[in-house]
């Protein structure tokens, strides 16, 4: 599947050089470039078009919003959040900026800070689903549980389709203790999008809460499956195995949990 999507953004790629150059009055060519190189992954040459856009049209908002795309994709988050406020700027009433920057600082750990700017975000468009659903993820991050809990619900009243949203809650109810509900929430969540590893490591540990090491192990194993880097689930899995007395297996996830940089 990865490759057919690659192989359609390569076609769409063509096709858009076929078309600059068919067209030469078409006067954002460095732009459309910087689309194209951003359509490949190709963020750091999608970052130098659209600085060579920005040179020439310095109060385009939209600009340095898609250069800030391109930076959060490198992971070079400062500057992300850089352009995201130059943008902000020369368009004060778009929530997607501040929600950007939320995103950004979250990233960086900063959650009090992203609280702010999925406040504001809100306060701008209070009807976003993302916006609650992310700032229930940094009330998350900082253990304010009630909080986190409060805003998924808005976010799936808002939309009830929304995954993050019972994924987030789901993740904030076993962290109380309310692991039925967490599991509920999970199991919303992986109906929605069964590659959401994160929803199958929520529902994995609230079964080993409850116990029911068997369906952990299968739900964690679905997580690793999904994402080799899933720290918790390998520990939990290990934890799982100790339970049904397979050490080997037990051991070797700890050792990797532990090699990851889990720490319970």
């Amino acid at each position: 599947m990865r490759d057919f999507n690659r192989f359609i953004k390569i076609v769409f790629v063509l096709f858009c050089i076929c078309n600059i150059s068919a067209c030469s009055s078409f006067k954002n060519v460095s732009r459309f470039r910087g689309e194209m190189y951003y359509k490949m992954e190709n963020y750091k040459k999608a970052v130098e078009e659209f600085s060579k856009d920005i040179e020439a049209d310095p109060k385009c908002a939209d600009l340095y919003y898609k250069r800030g795309e391109a930076y959060y994709e490198l992971k070079e988050y400062q500057k992300a959040m850089a352009d995201y406020s130059r943008a902000i700027k020369l368009n004060p009433h778009d929530h997607e900026l501040l929600l950007s920057i939320g995103i950004c600082r979250v990233k960086l750990e900063d959650y009090e800070e992203a609280i702010d700017d999925f406040s504001q975000a809100i306060k701008l468009d209070p009807k976003c689903a993302n916006s609650y659903s992310w700032r229930c993820y940094a009330y998350g991050c900082l253990e304010e549980h009630d909080k986190a809990i409060s805003d998924c619900s808005e976010a799936i009243k808002i939309d009830p389709e929304e995954i993050a949203g019972y994924s987030n809650r789901s993740y904030n109810y076993r962290q109380i203790g309310k692991f039925q509900n967490a599991i509920a929430d999970a199991n919303k969540a992986i109906s929605l999008d069964s590659d959401d590893a994160d929803s199958f490591i929520n529902r994995g540990i609230a079964y080993y809460e409850l116990k029911q090491y068997k369906l952990a192990i299968k739900d964690l194993s679905e997580a690793i499956d999904l994402n080799d880097d899933a720290d918790e689930a390998y520990y939990y899995r290990g934890k799982s195995y100790e339970k049904t007395g397979e050490s080997k297996l037990a051991q070797k996830d700890l050792a990797k949990a532990k090699k990851l940089g889990y720490m319970p």
